[in-house]
């Protein structure tokens, strides 16, 4: 059986992490702000594992993936800056601070040898690969190509229900209606769930000097049939690991 081994560096991706700061705050966390490295888009190791597969003279290869130019967590965050059009913040951690913040989602052994890459990588790691140009007949794409696609992830968005489009000339946004005493239909107040996807509470407060009321056993689940099975339940999946 052939192969084909494809070995790509930090990802473009891994600013992901970053996202949740820059909505809230535009500030990021990182260590060795200063040390670049040519992160890839994941979207280029995908078309260049798919050229693998489709195409002929790959077998045995190996490819070293990488993106266009080094850019260092300092430079990414400007990058960000600049498609959002406001300033973003940098705040370097030291390496031991780093450390304890990747111990929430890395395992231990891992930590040292990322951090390693990051604060004092070879000078192999921090040089731009041809492979990619080279299997796809075009540059890889920059850190700021992957930004510009994935910009809404940093962009701060109204809570839900917030007006989003100015109001005509002359009018003016009146009170918000009080949905908490609008009377509901006596049969959403019994049932557990309404029409619509609407919920209902699932436990309500008493009414003041009212007697508490036994709670009703939970109705017993049918008997399965011989041979049938039990319905699977869906579990969500394990968040990725980043690079």
């Amino acid at each position: 059986m052939g192969f084909t081994i494809l070995s790509p560096g930090g990802f473009a991706s891994n600013a992901f992490a970053w996202a949740e700061p820059v909505r809230a705050r535009r500030i990021v966390f990182a260590p060795f702000a200063d040390v670049a490295l040519p992160v890839i888009d994941p979207a280029d190791i995908a078309e260049v594992a798919a050229a693998a597969l489709r195409e002929d003279g790959h077998a045995g290869r190996t490819y070293e993936l990488a993106g266009p130019e080094a850019i260092s967590p300092r430079g990414q965050a400007a990058v960000i800056s600049e498609a959002l059009g406001e300033e973003v913040a940098l705040v370097e951690l030291s390496r031991e601070e780093a450390h304890t913040r990747m111990a929430r989602f890395m395992p231990e052994e891992v930590i040292d040898g990322t951090l390693d890459v990051l604060g004092v990588p070879l000078p192999a790691e921090q040089k731009a690969s041809p492979d990619v140009e080279r299997i796809l007949r075009r540059p890889a794409r920059s850190f700021g190509a992957w930004v510009a696609r994935n910009l809404p992830a940093f962009r701060w968005s109204p809570p839900w229900g917030a007006r989003k489009t100015p109001l005509p000339p002359g009018r003016t946004a009146g009170p918000k209606p009080d949905h908490a005493h609008r009377p509901r239909p006596e049969s959403a107040r019994s049932a557990g769930r309404g029409h619509l996807g609407t919920t209902a509470p699932l436990i309500s407060p008493p009414l003041a000097g009212a007697e508490p009321q036994p709670r009703s056993a939970a109705p017993a689940r049918p008997a399965l049939e011989a041979g049938q099975r039990a319905p699977l339940t869906e579990s969500p999946g394990l968040p990725s690991r980043p690079r």
